[in-house]
C-alpha cells in the first residue's frame, strides 16, 4: 500500500479524484487482491479521511493486509455576495425605515452557516443614520469568509411645531403690562430635537404693554428645522390717577385784591411717559384774585388713557375799607371844566 495521501479538494467539488496504487506479488501464481473498504484508485474522495484496505489471498489461502488513509482537506473559502451601500430616505413618521435586503453564498461543500455579527436582519426597521452591516461565512472545514454594506437612512421629515393664535390682554392692575402663559407644543419623528426661542419672552413673564413678538425655531438632529412666530398683545386700558387738592378757601393777601396761593397736583400711571396738562385756572404760586377760580387738570398716559380732576381757590376779601380825606387843587380847561381822580383808595379797588 502506499503511505497516506494528503490533498487538497479539487476546485468547486466537495472532495477530489485520487489516484494511487497498491502493488502485490507472491511465490505462487494464482493469488487475489480485494479492497475491502474505502474507494478504488481514481474515484472522487470525499472531505475527510478515508481508510483503504486490501486483502491478498493466494491459491493456498495464505492473506494479508494493508491499509492507507486518504485525506482530503476543504480549502476552498465559501463565496458571499454582499449588496452594495443602501440609501434611503425615513418612511414617513419614523425615524428610520424598513429595509429588506439579501446576502447570497455559495460552498463547495454543504453545512455552511452564515451568521450576522453586526448591523440589523433584512426587514428590519433601521435608524436614521449609517447602519454597518457585517456577515461571517463558515463552511463544515471552518473556513470563513466575511463581508459588510452600509444601509443609510437620511431624516427628511420636518418637526412639528404647534404655537398659540396671537394673545391679546389687558393690563394687570397697576403693571405696566400683564403676565401671560402660553404654550407651545413640538413633535418629531426622531428623538434629539432641539427648540429654541430667539424672539420674545418665555410663558408665564410680565409681558408690556405693546406687541412682543416671540418667535420659536425647533430643530431636529438632522438640522431639518421650522420657524414660526406669534405675538402677545398687551393694551393699558388703565387710567391714570390725578390727585387735586381740597378746594381752597384763602384771605386777600394785605392790600391786595387776591392772594399768592400754591398748591401740589400729584399724577401717577401703571406706565411711564404720562403728561399732565392744566386746562384751566392758574398755576400753583399764581397771584389768585378775589373770588373762586377753578383749577383744571387734564393728565394723559402714552397710550391716550384720559383723567380730568378740579378743584377751586376761593380768595375772600377780608380786608377792611377805609377813606383818605386831602385838599386838592385842580387846573380848569378851556371850557372850565376839570377831570377829578378819587382820592379814596381801598386795597386795589376804586
Amino acid at each position: 500500500c502506499p503511505e497516506n495521501i494528503v490533498v487538497s479538494n479539487d476546485v468547486d467539488a466537495c472532495g477530489a479524484v485520487v489516484e494511487y496504487r497498491v502493488e502485490s506479488s507472491d511465490n505462487c501464481p494464482d493469488y487475489t487482491l480485494v479492497q475491502t473498504a474505502g474507494l478504488e484508485s481514481g474515484s472522487v474522495f470525499p472531505i475527510g479521511t478515508t481508510t483503504n484496505t486490501y486483502v491478498l489471498t493466494d491459491a493456498s489461502g495464505n492473506t494479508v493486509s494493508c491499509s492507507f488513509d486518504v485525506t482530503v482537506n476543504d480549502t476552498q473559502l465559501p463565496e458571499v455576495s454582499c449588496p452594495g451601500s443602501i440609501e434611503t430616505v425615513n418612511d414617513e413618521f419614523f425615524c428610520g425605515a424598513v429595509i429588506e435586503y439579501s446576502v447570497p453564498f455559495t460552498d463547495n461543500c454543504p453545512g455552511v452557516a452564515i451568521t450576522q455579527v453586526e448591523g440589523l436582519p433584512s426587514g428590519s426597521l433601521f435608524p436614521v443614520g449609517a447602519t454597518t452591516n457585517t456577515f461571517v461565512i463558515t463552511d463544515a472545514s471552518s473556513n470563513t469568509v466575511s463581508c459588510s454594506f452600509d444601509v443609510v437612512v437620511y431624516d427628511i421629515d420636518y418637526p412639528i411645531l404647534t404655537i398659540p393664535s396671537d394673545i391679546t390682554v389687558e393690563n394687570d392692575a397697576q403693571v405696566c403690562g400683564a403676565v401671560v402663559n402660553y404654550e407651545v407644543e413640538t413633535w418629531d419623528n426622531c428623538p434629539d430635537y432641539v427648540l429654541i426661542q430667539t424672539t420674545g419672552l418665555e410663558s408665564g413673564s410680565v409681558f408690556p404693554v405693546g406687541v412682543t413678538e416671540n418667535t420659536f425655531v425647533l430643530i431636529d438632529a438632522s438640522d431639518n428645522f421650522v420657524e414660526y412666530m406669534f405675538s402677545v398683545i398687551v393694551n393699558d386700558t388703565e387710567l391714570p390717577v390725578i390727585t387735586c387738592p381740597e378746594n381752597i378757601v384763602v384771605s386777600n393777601d394785605v392790600d391786595a385784591c387776591g392772594a399768592v396761593v400754591e398748591y401740589t397736583v400729584g399724577s401717577s400711571d401703571n406706565c411711564p411717559d404720562y403728561t399732565l396738562v392744566q386746562t384751566a385756572g392758574l398755576e400753583s404760586g399764581s397771584f389768585f384774585p378775589v373770588g373762586t377760580t377753578m383749577n383744571s387738570f387734564l393728565l394723559t398716559d402714552a397710550y391716550g388713557n384720559t383723567t380730568t380732576s378740579s378743584f377751586t381757590v376761593t380768595v375772600e376779601d377780608t380786608q377792611p375799607s377805609y377813606a383818605i380825606c386831602k385838599n386838592i387843587t385842580i387846573q380848569l380847561d378851556h371850557s372850565g371844566n376839570a377831570s377829578i381822580a378819587p382820592a379814596d383808595v381801598d386795597n386795589g379797588s376804586w
